[in-house]
């Protein structure tokens, strides 16, 4: 597993222990969605902020740090904008017939982030769990 790929769903992981939500609530955020600098860090889903831990912040911190990376050479292709979203593709995506391959750096679908979460947990605790078992029981589930 890629570095990036791992960093970014340790990213998620340690969201979603943080906030309780799953990946259909934590797949739209967007870069302004966390506070990472405050005195105590947060972060917003669904319009609510949600503290942060000590390794959480460091597990964003350091996903925040690989994005940049991931996006900088973008900023000629998008005329100079910025993908604001959070998650972002680690590698480059499949070719399609008559276009070009797109680098990474876009914006991810919820799939490979499904899948790269699958194949995560399988490498680091033998047995592949579904990314909500990392989510708190909300009272209405």
């Amino acid at each position: 597993m890629l570095q990036s790929t791992w960093e970014r769903s340790v990213a998620l992981v340690a969201l979603a222990v943080c906030t309780g939500h799953g990946i259909a609530a934590l797949h739209p955020m967007r870069l302004a969605n966390l506070e990472l600098d405050r005195a105590l860090p947060r972060a917003r889903v669904g319009g609510e902020w949600y503290p942060l831990d000590a390794v959480s912040r460091a597990a964003l911190s350091r996903w925040k740090t690989t994005h940049q990376a991931l996006t900088a050479g973008h900023l000629k292709v998008l005329k100079g904008g910025r993908v604001e979203e959070l998650w972002v593709t680690t590698v480059p995506g499949r070719a399609k017939p008559g276009q070009a391959v797109p680098p990474a750096g876009f914006p991810a679908a919820v799939r490979p982030l499904k899948s790269a979460h699958r194949k995560f947990t399988v490498t680091a605790l033998g047995i592949p769990l579904l990314f909500e078992q990392f989510c708190g029981a909300h009272p209405d589930a």
